[in-house]
């Protein structure tokens, strides 16, 4: 039932989880990581704790992943790109 629950969670959002760290979609982070942890713990009960470790890894990986993407590389925001550059462009004009 755990397994069923939760890769039924987990899979559906993986298949999209590219477009879902593009647009830091936090929800579809949280439900991936939740079917993930589920089927983490079914894992557990069975005893094939080894599987259960390589989900752990995985939902770490992913919120670094998540977390990395997230933040805008340092003099690239898009307010920096659009509107200081038109700005100071009509005043010297």
């Amino acid at each position: 039932m755990l397994f069923l629950l939760g890769y039924g969670l987990a899979i559906p959002v993986l298949f999209r989880f590219s477009t879902i760290i593009e647009k830091r979609n936090s929800l579809g982070l949280f439900g991936h990581q939740l079917g993930v942890i589920i089927a983490g713990i079914g894992w557990a009960l069975r005893g094939k704790l080894i599987v259960m470790l390589l989900h752990l890894v995985w939902i770490v990986v992913a919120k670094i992943w998540f977390s990395m993407a997230a933040k805008p590389a340092k003099g690239t925001s898009s307010s920096k790109k659009s509107g200081a550059k038109g700005k100071d462009s009509k005043k010297k004009a």
